[in-house]
Protein backbone atom coordinates (compact mmCIF):
# COMPACT_ATOMS: atom_id res chain seq x y z
CA UNK A 1 0.00 0.00 0.00
CA UNK A 2 2.88 2.33 0.71
CA UNK A 3 4.26 1.81 -2.78
CA UNK A 4 0.81 2.48 -4.29
CA UNK A 5 0.48 5.66 -2.24
CA UNK A 6 3.86 6.86 -3.50
CA UNK A 7 2.74 6.36 -7.10
CA UNK A 8 -0.30 8.65 -6.76
CA UNK A 9 0.29 11.87 -8.70
CA UNK A 10 -2.68 13.85 -7.38
CA UNK A 11 -4.63 13.58 -4.15
CA UNK A 12 -7.49 15.67 -2.80
CA UNK A 13 -8.82 15.47 0.73
CA UNK A 14 -11.29 17.40 2.85
CA UNK A 15 -10.63 17.65 6.58
CA UNK A 16 -11.54 19.74 9.59
CA UNK A 17 -8.92 22.27 8.60
CA UNK A 18 -10.23 22.68 5.06
CA UNK A 19 -9.09 21.37 1.68
CA UNK A 20 -5.80 19.54 1.19
CA UNK A 21 -4.37 19.20 -2.32
CA UNK A 22 -1.16 17.23 -2.89
CA UNK A 23 0.66 17.21 -6.24
CA UNK A 24 3.67 14.99 -6.87
CA UNK A 25 5.59 16.60 -9.71
CA UNK A 26 8.01 13.67 -9.97
CA UNK A 27 5.18 11.46 -11.18
CA UNK A 28 4.18 14.03 -13.82
CA UNK A 29 7.83 14.29 -14.86
CA UNK A 30 8.10 10.53 -15.27
CA UNK A 31 4.80 10.51 -17.17
CA UNK A 32 6.08 13.25 -19.50
CA UNK A 33 9.32 11.45 -20.32
CA UNK A 34 7.43 8.18 -20.78
CA UNK A 35 5.10 9.85 -23.30
CA UNK A 36 8.09 11.45 -25.02
CA UNK A 37 9.84 8.09 -25.40
CA UNK A 38 6.63 6.52 -26.68
CA UNK A 39 6.16 9.34 -29.21
CA UNK A 40 9.73 9.01 -30.46
CA UNK A 41 9.33 5.26 -30.83
CA UNK A 42 6.06 5.75 -32.74
CA UNK A 43 7.76 8.22 -35.09
CA UNK A 44 10.62 5.79 -35.73
CA UNK A 45 8.16 2.99 -36.42
CA UNK A 46 6.19 5.17 -38.83
CA UNK A 47 9.33 6.20 -40.72
CA UNK A 48 10.53 2.60 -40.85
CA UNK A 49 7.14 1.47 -42.16
CA UNK A 50 7.28 4.15 -44.87
CA UNK A 51 10.84 3.16 -45.78
CA UNK A 52 9.90 -0.53 -46.00
CA UNK A 53 6.77 0.26 -48.04
CA UNK A 54 8.85 2.15 -50.62
CA UNK A 55 11.74 -0.34 -50.64
CA UNK A 56 13.70 -0.89 -52.90
CA UNK A 57 13.05 2.78 -53.47
CA UNK A 58 13.63 5.56 -50.96
CA UNK A 59 11.43 8.40 -49.64
CA UNK A 60 14.04 10.98 -50.69
CA UNK A 61 14.00 9.72 -54.26
CA UNK A 62 10.21 9.83 -54.16
CA UNK A 63 10.30 13.50 -53.10
CA UNK A 64 12.78 14.25 -55.89
CA UNK A 65 10.42 12.60 -58.38
CA UNK A 66 7.47 14.63 -57.03
CA UNK A 67 9.51 17.79 -57.57
CA UNK A 68 11.00 16.92 -60.95
CA UNK A 69 7.71 16.07 -62.69
CA UNK A 70 6.06 19.47 -61.98
CA UNK A 71 9.28 21.24 -63.01
CA UNK A 72 9.33 19.43 -66.35
CA UNK A 73 5.61 20.04 -66.88
CA UNK A 74 5.90 23.78 -66.28
CA UNK A 75 8.89 23.87 -68.67
CA UNK A 76 6.65 22.57 -71.45
CA UNK A 77 7.46 18.85 -71.29
CA UNK A 78 4.66 16.41 -70.43
CA UNK A 79 6.19 13.11 -69.21
CA UNK A 80 2.70 11.76 -68.42
CA UNK A 81 1.50 11.73 -72.08
CA UNK A 82 -1.70 13.57 -71.16
CA UNK A 83 -2.47 11.97 -67.78
CA UNK A 84 -1.63 15.17 -65.85
CA UNK A 85 -3.95 17.21 -68.09
CA UNK A 86 -6.78 14.71 -67.56
CA UNK A 87 -6.31 14.77 -63.76
CA UNK A 88 -6.25 18.55 -63.78
CA UNK A 89 -9.41 18.98 -65.87
CA UNK A 90 -11.59 16.19 -64.45
CA UNK A 91 -10.62 16.12 -60.77
CA UNK A 92 -8.60 18.97 -59.27
CA UNK A 93 -9.94 21.97 -61.21
CA UNK A 94 -13.37 21.40 -59.67
CA UNK A 95 -12.06 22.19 -56.19
CA UNK A 96 -8.90 24.29 -56.67
CA UNK A 97 -7.66 27.23 -58.69
CA UNK A 98 -5.96 26.63 -62.00
CA UNK A 99 -2.33 26.81 -60.85
CA UNK A 100 -2.93 24.81 -57.67
CA UNK A 101 -4.86 22.20 -59.65
CA UNK A 102 -1.93 21.84 -62.05
CA UNK A 103 0.56 21.38 -59.19
CA UNK A 104 -1.64 18.81 -57.45
CA UNK A 105 -2.14 16.89 -60.71
CA UNK A 106 1.63 16.80 -61.29
CA UNK A 107 2.37 15.65 -57.73
CA UNK A 108 -0.37 13.00 -57.88
CA UNK A 109 0.95 11.61 -61.14
CA UNK A 110 4.54 11.65 -59.87
CA UNK A 111 3.63 9.87 -56.61
CA UNK A 112 1.49 7.31 -58.42
CA UNK A 113 4.15 6.64 -61.06
CA UNK A 114 6.86 6.25 -58.40
CA UNK A 115 4.73 3.83 -56.36
CA UNK A 116 3.93 1.82 -59.50
CA UNK A 117 7.64 1.50 -60.30
CA UNK A 118 8.30 0.41 -56.71
CA UNK A 119 5.52 -2.19 -56.89
CA UNK A 120 6.91 -3.57 -60.15
CA UNK A 121 10.36 -3.90 -58.56
CA UNK A 122 8.86 -5.56 -55.48
CA UNK A 123 6.94 -8.14 -57.52
CA UNK A 124 10.05 -8.74 -59.62
CA UNK A 125 12.06 -9.37 -56.46
CA UNK A 126 9.35 -11.68 -55.16
CA UNK A 127 9.52 -13.69 -58.38
CA UNK A 128 13.33 -13.79 -58.22
CA UNK A 129 13.29 -14.96 -54.60
CA UNK A 130 10.99 -17.81 -55.63
CA UNK A 131 13.76 -19.28 -57.81
CA UNK A 132 15.44 -22.29 -56.16
CA UNK A 133 17.76 -23.49 -58.90
CA UNK A 134 20.86 -22.22 -57.08
CA UNK A 135 20.16 -24.70 -54.27
CA UNK A 136 20.76 -27.67 -56.57
CA UNK A 137 24.17 -26.63 -57.86
CA UNK A 138 26.73 -29.39 -57.29
CA UNK A 139 29.72 -28.55 -55.15
CA UNK A 140 33.04 -28.38 -56.94
CA UNK A 141 31.49 -27.55 -60.32
CA UNK A 142 31.25 -24.18 -61.99
CA UNK A 143 28.08 -22.19 -61.41
CA UNK A 144 25.60 -22.43 -64.27
CA UNK A 145 24.32 -19.56 -66.39
CA UNK A 146 20.88 -19.38 -64.76
CA UNK A 147 22.17 -18.94 -61.17
CA UNK A 148 24.60 -16.27 -62.36
CA UNK A 149 21.84 -14.43 -64.21
CA UNK A 150 19.57 -14.77 -61.17
CA UNK A 151 22.22 -13.38 -58.84
CA UNK A 152 22.86 -10.41 -61.13
CA UNK A 153 19.15 -9.56 -61.35
CA UNK A 154 18.76 -9.80 -57.56
CA UNK A 155 21.66 -7.40 -57.02
CA UNK A 156 20.18 -5.06 -59.63
CA UNK A 157 16.69 -4.94 -58.11
CA UNK A 158 17.45 -5.28 -54.41
CA UNK A 159 18.62 -1.71 -53.89
CA UNK A 160 21.20 -0.33 -51.49
CA UNK A 161 21.44 -0.42 -47.70
CA UNK A 162 18.32 -2.42 -46.83
CA UNK A 163 17.13 -2.22 -43.24
CA UNK A 164 16.21 -5.21 -41.12
CA UNK A 165 12.69 -5.71 -42.52
CA UNK A 166 13.08 -4.12 -45.95
CA UNK A 167 12.71 -7.41 -47.82
CA UNK A 168 9.93 -8.75 -45.60
CA UNK A 169 7.15 -7.80 -48.03
CA UNK A 170 8.93 -9.26 -51.08
CA UNK A 171 9.60 -12.69 -49.60
CA UNK A 172 7.68 -15.44 -51.41
CA UNK A 173 4.74 -17.01 -49.61
CA UNK A 174 4.88 -20.53 -48.24
CA UNK A 175 3.99 -22.82 -51.17
CA UNK A 176 0.71 -24.73 -50.99
CA UNK A 177 0.97 -28.40 -52.04
CA UNK A 178 -1.73 -29.88 -54.21
CA UNK A 179 -4.31 -32.29 -52.81
CA UNK A 180 -2.86 -35.23 -54.76
CA UNK A 181 0.63 -34.51 -53.48
CA UNK A 182 -0.61 -34.26 -49.88
CA UNK A 183 -2.45 -37.59 -50.10
CA UNK A 184 0.52 -39.32 -51.73
CA UNK A 185 2.87 -38.13 -49.01
CA UNK A 186 0.37 -39.20 -46.34
CA UNK A 187 0.08 -42.70 -47.79
CA UNK A 188 3.84 -42.97 -48.14
CA UNK A 189 4.22 -41.97 -44.49
CA UNK A 190 1.71 -44.44 -43.02
CA UNK A 191 2.66 -47.40 -45.27
CA UNK A 192 5.20 -48.89 -42.79
CA UNK A 193 2.59 -48.75 -40.00
CA UNK A 194 -0.03 -51.03 -41.60
CA UNK A 195 -0.16 -54.46 -43.16
CA UNK A 196 -1.47 -54.93 -46.68
CA UNK A 197 -5.12 -55.28 -45.68
CA UNK A 198 -5.09 -52.24 -43.38
CA UNK A 199 -3.18 -50.17 -45.93
CA UNK A 200 -5.77 -50.94 -48.62
CA UNK A 201 -8.48 -49.69 -46.25
CA UNK A 202 -6.52 -46.47 -45.56
CA UNK A 203 -5.90 -46.02 -49.29
CA UNK A 204 -9.62 -46.39 -49.96
CA UNK A 205 -10.43 -43.80 -47.28
CA UNK A 206 -7.89 -41.41 -48.84
CA UNK A 207 -9.53 -41.78 -52.26
CA UNK A 208 -12.97 -41.16 -50.74
CA UNK A 209 -11.63 -38.06 -49.02
CA UNK A 210 -10.22 -36.84 -52.33
CA UNK A 211 -13.50 -37.34 -54.18
CA UNK A 212 -15.74 -35.82 -51.48
CA UNK A 213 -14.76 -33.17 -48.95
CA UNK A 214 -11.07 -33.00 -49.89
CA UNK A 215 -11.50 -30.72 -52.89
CA UNK A 216 -13.73 -28.35 -50.91
CA UNK A 217 -11.21 -28.11 -48.07
CA UNK A 218 -8.40 -27.60 -50.58
CA UNK A 219 -10.35 -24.67 -52.07
CA UNK A 220 -10.75 -23.08 -48.64
CA UNK A 221 -7.06 -23.63 -47.98
CA UNK A 222 -6.20 -21.98 -51.29
CA UNK A 223 -8.17 -18.86 -50.32
CA UNK A 224 -6.34 -18.71 -46.98
CA UNK A 225 -3.01 -19.15 -48.76
CA UNK A 226 -3.84 -16.39 -51.26
CA UNK A 227 -4.63 -13.78 -48.60
CA UNK A 228 -1.82 -14.56 -46.13
CA UNK A 229 1.96 -14.68 -46.25
CA UNK A 230 2.05 -17.97 -44.31
CA UNK A 231 -1.10 -20.06 -44.07
CA UNK A 232 0.32 -22.30 -41.31
CA UNK A 233 1.56 -19.76 -38.74
CA UNK A 234 -1.69 -19.03 -36.91
CA UNK A 235 -2.81 -22.67 -36.92
CA UNK A 236 0.60 -23.81 -35.70
CA UNK A 237 0.55 -21.33 -32.82
CA UNK A 238 -3.06 -22.05 -31.84
CA UNK A 239 -3.27 -25.83 -32.18
CA UNK A 240 0.34 -26.93 -31.58
CA UNK A 241 1.58 -24.49 -28.93
CA UNK A 242 -1.34 -22.86 -27.15
CA UNK A 243 -3.55 -25.96 -26.95
CA UNK A 244 -0.72 -28.20 -25.85
CA UNK A 245 -0.83 -29.17 -22.18
CA UNK A 246 2.51 -30.94 -21.87
CA UNK A 247 5.03 -29.38 -19.45
CA UNK A 248 6.91 -26.75 -21.43
CA UNK A 249 10.18 -27.21 -19.51
CA UNK A 250 11.05 -30.60 -21.01
CA UNK A 251 8.89 -30.53 -24.16
CA UNK A 252 9.29 -27.05 -25.60
CA UNK A 253 11.81 -24.77 -23.89
CA UNK A 254 15.39 -24.46 -25.06
CA UNK A 255 18.47 -22.89 -23.52
CA UNK A 256 21.62 -21.04 -24.50
CA UNK A 257 25.04 -20.78 -22.87
CA UNK A 258 27.92 -18.36 -23.34
CA UNK A 259 31.64 -19.11 -23.65
CA UNK A 260 32.16 -21.34 -20.60
CA UNK A 261 35.95 -21.12 -20.29
CA UNK A 262 36.41 -17.51 -21.44
CA UNK A 263 35.03 -14.93 -19.00
CA UNK A 264 35.92 -11.28 -18.61
CA UNK A 265 34.87 -11.09 -14.97
CA UNK A 266 34.00 -13.28 -12.02
CA UNK A 267 31.58 -10.74 -10.55
CA UNK A 268 28.03 -12.06 -10.81
CA UNK A 269 26.30 -8.69 -10.41
CA UNK A 270 28.62 -6.96 -12.89
CA UNK A 271 28.00 -9.62 -15.52
CA UNK A 272 24.23 -9.44 -14.99
CA UNK A 273 24.30 -5.62 -15.29
CA UNK A 274 26.18 -5.67 -18.61
CA UNK A 275 23.91 -8.39 -19.98
CA UNK A 276 20.70 -6.52 -19.15
CA UNK A 277 22.12 -3.27 -20.60
CA UNK A 278 23.19 -5.03 -23.82
CA UNK A 279 19.76 -6.69 -24.08
CA UNK A 280 17.99 -3.31 -23.93
CA UNK A 281 20.45 -1.93 -26.48
CA UNK A 282 19.64 -4.89 -28.72
CA UNK A 283 15.92 -4.14 -28.30
CA UNK A 284 16.48 -0.49 -29.26
CA UNK A 285 18.37 -1.38 -32.44
CA UNK A 286 15.70 -3.95 -33.27
CA UNK A 287 12.90 -1.40 -32.83
CA UNK A 288 14.75 1.13 -34.99
CA UNK A 289 15.55 -1.61 -37.56
CA UNK A 290 19.24 -0.75 -37.39
CA UNK A 291 20.28 -4.40 -37.15
CA UNK A 292 21.97 -5.67 -40.28
CA UNK A 293 20.37 -8.87 -41.66
CA UNK A 294 22.47 -11.94 -40.93
CA UNK A 295 23.53 -13.49 -43.77
CA UNK A 296 30.40 -29.54 -29.22
CA UNK A 297 31.35 -31.45 -26.13
CA UNK A 298 28.76 -32.41 -23.49
CA UNK A 299 28.21 -29.95 -20.65
CA UNK A 300 25.57 -31.72 -18.58
CA UNK A 301 25.93 -29.43 -15.58
CA UNK A 302 25.54 -26.31 -17.70
CA UNK A 303 22.61 -27.80 -19.60
CA UNK A 304 20.90 -28.72 -16.32
CA UNK A 305 21.46 -25.20 -14.95
CA UNK A 306 20.11 -23.49 -18.06
CA UNK A 307 17.07 -25.76 -18.48
CA UNK A 308 15.56 -26.22 -15.02
CA UNK A 309 18.15 -25.02 -12.47
CA UNK A 310 17.26 -26.06 -8.92
CA UNK A 311 13.63 -26.49 -9.80
CA UNK A 312 12.49 -23.37 -7.99
CA UNK A 313 14.61 -20.57 -9.45
CA UNK A 314 13.24 -20.46 -13.01
CA UNK A 315 10.13 -18.50 -13.96
CA UNK A 316 8.37 -20.51 -16.64
CA UNK A 317 5.55 -17.99 -16.98
CA UNK A 318 8.04 -15.58 -18.59
CA UNK A 319 9.05 -15.67 -22.25
CA UNK A 320 12.72 -16.07 -21.34
CA UNK A 321 15.01 -16.01 -18.28
CA UNK A 322 18.57 -14.72 -18.07
CA UNK A 323 20.63 -17.09 -15.91
CA UNK A 324 23.93 -15.86 -14.43
CA UNK A 325 25.85 -18.29 -12.23
CA UNK A 326 28.07 -17.47 -9.27
CA UNK A 327 31.11 -17.96 -11.53
CA UNK A 328 29.60 -15.36 -13.94
CA UNK A 329 28.65 -17.93 -16.59
CA UNK A 330 25.72 -16.53 -18.56
CA UNK A 331 22.91 -18.33 -20.34
CA UNK A 332 19.18 -18.10 -20.83
CA UNK A 333 16.09 -20.29 -20.87
CA UNK A 334 13.47 -19.40 -23.48
CA UNK A 335 9.85 -20.38 -24.02
CA UNK A 336 9.32 -21.77 -27.50
CA UNK A 337 5.90 -20.55 -28.67
CA UNK A 338 6.90 -16.97 -29.53
CA UNK A 339 10.14 -17.68 -31.44
CA UNK A 340 12.52 -20.38 -32.66
CA UNK A 341 16.01 -20.78 -31.26
CA UNK A 342 17.87 -18.72 -33.93
CA UNK A 343 15.95 -15.57 -32.92
CA UNK A 344 17.22 -15.77 -29.33
CA UNK A 345 20.58 -17.00 -30.61
CA UNK A 346 21.10 -13.78 -32.60
CA UNK A 347 20.22 -11.78 -29.49
CA UNK A 348 22.69 -13.81 -27.39
CA UNK A 349 25.48 -13.27 -29.95
CA UNK A 350 24.85 -9.53 -29.88
CA UNK A 351 24.78 -9.45 -26.06
CA UNK A 352 28.06 -11.37 -25.76
CA UNK A 353 29.86 -9.19 -28.31
CA UNK A 354 28.65 -6.01 -26.58
CA UNK A 355 29.60 -7.44 -23.19
CA UNK A 356 33.14 -8.40 -24.17
CA UNK A 357 34.09 -5.87 -26.86
CA UNK A 358 32.18 -2.67 -26.02
CA UNK A 359 31.14 -2.64 -22.37
CA UNK A 360 33.90 -4.60 -20.65
CA UNK A 361 34.94 -4.57 -16.99
CA UNK A 362 37.52 -2.83 -14.82
CA UNK A 363 40.55 -4.41 -13.19
CA UNK A 364 38.42 -5.61 -10.27
CA UNK A 365 35.86 -7.29 -12.52
CA UNK A 366 33.16 -4.68 -11.96
CA UNK A 367 31.30 -2.82 -14.69
CA UNK A 368 32.99 0.31 -16.00
CA UNK A 369 29.82 2.40 -15.99
CA UNK A 370 29.23 5.21 -13.49
CA UNK A 371 26.00 4.80 -11.46
CA UNK A 372 23.61 7.71 -11.87
CA UNK A 373 21.64 6.93 -8.70
CA UNK A 374 21.89 4.75 -5.63
CA UNK A 375 20.15 1.48 -6.42
CA UNK A 376 18.10 -0.21 -3.73
CA UNK A 377 19.51 -3.41 -2.30
CA UNK A 378 17.41 -6.46 -3.16
CA UNK A 379 15.39 -8.01 -0.39
CA UNK A 380 14.95 -11.78 -0.24
CA UNK A 381 11.27 -12.65 0.06
CA UNK A 382 10.16 -15.04 2.79
CA UNK A 383 7.24 -17.27 1.84
CA UNK A 384 4.77 -18.92 4.21
CA UNK A 385 4.26 -22.41 2.77
CA UNK A 386 1.93 -25.01 4.36
CA UNK A 387 3.49 -28.26 5.54
CA UNK A 388 1.58 -30.33 2.97
CA UNK A 389 2.90 -28.22 0.11
CA UNK A 390 6.38 -28.19 1.65
CA UNK A 391 6.55 -32.00 1.72
CA UNK A 392 5.47 -32.24 -1.94
CA UNK A 393 8.02 -29.63 -3.00
CA UNK A 394 10.76 -31.45 -1.07
CA UNK A 395 9.90 -34.76 -2.76
CA UNK A 396 10.04 -33.12 -6.18
CA UNK A 397 13.35 -31.48 -5.29
CA UNK A 398 14.87 -34.88 -4.45
CA UNK A 399 13.91 -36.11 -7.92
CA UNK A 400 16.11 -33.52 -9.67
Amino acid sequence: MAEAHEAVAFSFAVGPGGFNVDLRYDVFKDWYFSCLRSWRLSCHRTLNSLHNFLYPGHPIRGLICCGAIPALYFKGYDPSFGVITWLEEHIFRRYFQSKNATILACVTFAAGAYICVIQIRQYTLKALFSYHGWMYQKHGQSVGLMPKLWMGLVKLFVGRNPSLYSCQSVLPTLPLPSLDDTLQRYLRTVRPLYNDEEYQRVEKLANEFKQTIGRKLQRYLWFKWFFSSNYITDWWEKFVYLRGRSPIMVNSNFYCLDAVFDRSTMKQTARAANIVYAAFKYRTELELQQMKPSMSPKFDDYARAMLHGKGYDRWFDKSFNFVVGKNAVFGFNAEHSWADAPVCGHMAEYILSEDIIVLGYDENGNTRGIPRFNALRPIKLEWCIPDAVRSIVFKQFLML
